[in-house]
């Protein structure tokens, strides 16, 4: 059983995949004791016990993207593995405090990683996608962690409002080597 916080189906809004109709698993859960917490967009306490076959009949979309919370705080291989079988797009976003393991990495497509901690805090060791939420960080710590493919910054939004000048500066300091990401839903008010 997998305690789930809420499964809805929806526009990637970030990142690589960004435009491309998913369902998304949020699992409950987070162990992070993080400084953005504040800004935390995720209700990661409330939850519904469901097992592996209840959350793939709610799945509607070929991309799935299992989130939280921390999602590699559940043992989410069985299902992985499962939405594989069905050949179903298998992302993972985690904010990378846990190691993902072979067996799992085996059974993903994409791996995102968006830190809340320091990079020597972070125990993954492995991903495809670093996102930052940009809030007066060292991003260039981030670079290459964990052999990402890809870089990205991404403004803070609090209450409606985006560090978008801040993000923008930072970003140029960073000389090219990271991409801009906009959570494209909230933008566009989507879930």
């Amino acid at each position: 059983m997998l305690k789930v916080n809420e499964i809805f189906h929806s526009v990637q809004g970030e990142g690589v995949f960004s435009g491309r109709l998913t369902t998304f698993i949020r699992l409950s859960g987070c162990n992070v004791k993080c400084n953005i917490k504040k800004f935390c967009d995720t209700d990661y306490k409330s939850f519904t016990e469901m097992d592996e076959e209840d959350i793939i009949n709610q799945v509607k979309y070929n991309t799935v993207c299992i989130t939280g919370g921390e999602p590699l705080e559940q043992d989410i291989y069985k299902l992985c593995r499962r939405l594989r079988e069905n050949h179903l797009q298998v992302h993972i976003q985690t904010s990378g405090a846990i190691d993902i393991s072979d067996d799992l990495f085996s059974v993903t497509n994409h791996v995102v990683v968006s830190p809340k901690l320091p990079v020597d805090k972070l125990k993954i060791k492995r991903c495809d996608e670093i996102k930052v939420v940009y809030i007066g960080q060292d991003v260039n710590q981030y670079y290459k962690y964990a052999g990402a493919n890809y870089h990205y910054i991404q403004p803070c939004e609090k209450k409606g409002v985006f560090n978008f000048n801040e993000t923008i500066e930072e970003l140029k300091r960073l000389n090219g080597k990271w991409s801009l990401n906009l959570q494209q839903h909230k933008i566009l008010n989507i879930k």
